[in-house]
């Protein structure tokens, strides 16, 4: 009977400590399981959760591609907007977003929306309804699963050179590189493609580089780098679009900021209030 015991005692404890290193290792938590089901899209980016990449065609066209790198489902909350900024000054964003001086031709080589000086532009954006992919301003994107999308954009940064593909862009916050409110909701509605691209693009650089309604109707560019002719960046309806526009858009803003103003003065006891909470507790 001793030498039974003495043989299966080592077995006895041995699987005792497998099993206890099985529930230890059940009791771990799954990193799976801390990732929301649902997350904002530069969330998810600055999470490594998903990787996105945009390749930009021009000043006015790209693709954004996406995958789920979580190993999980997502459902990412897309922007109302977004920027495209230079790899070359994505270290030093925001410093050198102020746009100016002179555009070159439309065409050309070395020429493009945004000229020769300067560096490459910036472009803003937005998602639109995603070829109806989203739902309700998400997108449902499968583990692992590589989707693309065709974005409209426009120039940010006037006077610099247009993007072209082999360039590197990275996707950031429109708020990272202006904060004009008119320029915010101009690249929704491009995104969207509601309005008229060009005459959108004569209004971002009017709000966002300061360009006057008169500078933008005198400008002129060839066509083509053998064009003897110039012509202008923008016919008259399009400027009569754009500065329409941009009317009803700062109408828009003001309304919504007086109406937020005057939420807070509801929310914020008045002093009359306030002196009387204090002549109660005397």
């Amino acid at each position: 009977m001793r030498i039974s015991l003495l043989f299966f005692l080592p077995l006895f404890l041995l699987s005792l400590t497998i099993a206890g290193a099985e529930e230890r290792k059940n009791a771990q938590p799954n990193p799976a399981s801390k990732i929301p089901a649902e997350i904002d899209f530069f969330d998810a980016i600055n999470q490594n959760l998903i990787e996105a990449k945009i390749t930009a065609k021009n000043s006015m066209e790209g693709r954004v591609t996406v995958k789920n790198k979580s190993g999980v489902p997502l459902r990412v909350n897309l922007p109302e907007a977004f920027a495209a900024v230079p790899l070359a000054q994505f270290d030093d964003l925001g410093t050198d977003s102020g746009g100016g001086g002179r555009r070159g031709g439309r065409g050309g080589s070395g020429s493009g929306r945004g000229g020769n000086s300067g560096g490459t532009q910036s472009t803003g954006g937005g998602f639109g309804n995603m070829g109806g992919m989203s739902n309700g301003g998400g997108w449902s994107i499968p583990p692992e699963k590589i989707m693309r999308h065709d974005v409209k954009m426009v120039c940010l940064e006037y006077g610099k050179r247009e993007p072209a593909r082999h360039m590197d862009y990275v996707l950031q916050p429109l708020g990272s590189v202006t904060n004009k409110p008119e320029v915010h909701a101009l690249c929704n509605l491009v995104g969207n493609g509601a309005i008229d691209q060009n005459a959108a693009q004569a209004a971002v650089w009017h709000y966002n580089n300061g360009l006057s309604w008169e500078e933008l109707a005198s400008k002129q560019h060839k066509p083509r780098v053998d064009a003897l002719n110039q012509v202008p960046y923008f016919s008259q309806e399009q400027m009569i679009y754009a500065m329409n526009l941009g009317k009803q858009i700062e109408e828009k803003i003001a309304k919504e900021k007086e109406n937020e103003e005057k939420n807070k003065e509801k929310k914020s006891p008045s002093l009359s209030d306030e002196s009387q909470k204090l002549t109660g507790n005397l």
